[in-house]
């Protein structure tokens, strides 16, 4: 009897087996490796933005003595509305770029704020959240649409740090399925002995999840010890920048700075789980990551600092020497290929300090023309990319703006008259791209 179903066993096998060659099999699962450095040198000459957009928007942000603003640290885009954080000042624009009005005021009353450390927008309830001064009175401010204030939440006591950093882009607060994110840069100025980078509050103030990075396991004792205490803080202080967030549609992605994973995380089950590792070659040492003062020798180590991610690949952003490099990888093949900039390593003449002095390579914008586009912004369904005035009067050739071929050409049109009637110390002009 064992016999006969031994044989059985094995026709079924072959019958499966033998399905999968004729087209039945499963679809391949995503990979999760990355090898960034052995592909840094798989080279192609541009990266089209229409492989990865089916559309964009250029919206011109009004220039009035209300709306003007120096600086443009996070942004949010509804169906109809745009929210600017200025650090001083939260400025609302339709989505055509017209001023509406500034929400809530700068003060110390329980309805100003004294700097924003970034904004939150629930565009179902029309709802804007206003991150008060983050590490100093720690309050979430909300608003309306309309500017009316509903209330103040406190999301942790006076002077608990809460702040993250500015990479252009401030990495502190954030809003997202009805819940407030908090990313924090290490040392912790308050005497903490808790290294938590990612924190997640509901819209009461609880705390839902935190989470650490992996590599600070086992370093604690050095990072508190290497921190603002001692008379030669620049050569000795260590620090963690606070990490990169991302999203697209259904998928939550965090990076660690200068960390090898990429982690997704699980809203239902509040859990950060490893998706993708990064395999970016030899590393250097803890403390030479986490020493804010870089020896030349920390530049020659592949460290990836961004991610995006889109309907087929994975973009990332990995630094090497003075040079940036843009990967494209394949989610479903493994392919990589990459595109460059070159920039150079400088020191800081405030602090004396080594970094590394890149812009991201960009895509070429075949739908309307322009400059190159990096998204300095996203949603789960949108990249938004800012570009001065300045840049633009200066590196966009008009005449051969008007007399190229792109797949827009309304688009090319509408951003020729922008440019036309544009001041050098006008707002920025946003590209709204909304992903495939």
């Amino acid at each position: 009897m064992k016999k006969y179903i031994y044989l059985v066993v094995l026709l079924l096998a072959f019958i499966s087996c033998n399905k999968r060659k004729q087209g039945n099999e499963s679809p391949p699962k995503i990979l999760n490796e990355i090898f960034v450095v052995d592909s840094l040198q798989n080279e192609t000459t541009e990266f089209l933005l229409s492989d990865v957009v089916s559309d964009i928007e250029i919206i011109p942000l009004e220039t009035t003595e209300k709306s003007a603003f120096k600086f443009l640290t996070n942004l949010q885009v509804g169906a109809n509305d745009i929210f600017i954080n200025s650090r001083i000042a939260v400025l609302r624009f339709d989505i055509n770029g017209k001023f509406l009005h500034k929400i809530g005021s700068k003060g110390e009353g329980p309805q100003d704020f004294i700097t924003c450390s970034g904004i939150g927008m629930d565009d179902q309830a029309r709802l804007i959240h206003i991150a008060a001064a983050l590490s100093f009175t720690n309050q979430i401010r909300t608003f309306t649409y309309d500017g009316k204030f509903v209330k103040s939440t406190r999301v942790a006591e006076d002077g608990a740090y809460m702040s993250g950093s500015n990479h252009g882009e401030d990495r502190s607060y954030a809003f997202f399925n009805n819940q407030h994110l908090y990313r924090r840069m290490l040392p912790v100025w308050d005497g903490s002995k808790d290294i938590w980078l990612i924190q997640i509050q509901d819209t009461a103030g609880n705390v839902k999840s935190r989470f650490y990075d992996p590599a600070n396991y086992g370093s604690e004792g050095q990072i508190h010890k290497h921190s603002a205490d001692g008379k030669n803080i620049i050569p000795h202080y260590w620090n963690e920048f606070s990490c990169v967030f991302n999203r697209y549609n259904d998928k939550i992605n965090f990076l660690f700075d200068t960390n090898d994973t990429i982690y997704q995380y699980n809203d239902v089950k509040a859990t950060l789980r490893p998706r993708f590792i990064l395999h970016c070659g030899s590393r250097p040492s803890i403390s030479e990551i986490r020493k804010l003062d870089k020896s030349p020798e920390y530049f020659k180590y592949v460290v990836v600092t961004d991610v995006l991610e889109t309907k087929d690949w994975m973009f990332l952003i990995a630094e090497k020497d003075n040079l940036s490099y843009l990967l494209r990888f394949d989610k479903q093949t493994g392919s990589i290929q990459t595109i460059h900039t070159e920039g150079e390593i400088v020191e800081s003449r405030i602090m004396q300090i080594r970094y590394r002095k890149t812009d991201p390579p960009g895509f070429t914008n075949d739908l309307c023309g322009g400059l190159p586009f990096y998204p300095s912004f996203q949603t789960e369904k949108r990249w938004i990319a800012q570009f001065d005035a300045a840049d633009l009067l200066e590196k966009v050739d008009l005449n051969e703006l008007k007399n190229s071929d792109y797949l827009l050409p309304s688009k090319r049109d509408k951003l020729v008259k922008i440019i036309e009637n544009l001041k050098e110390d006008d707002n920025p002009v946003l590209m709204i791209a909304t992903l495939k």
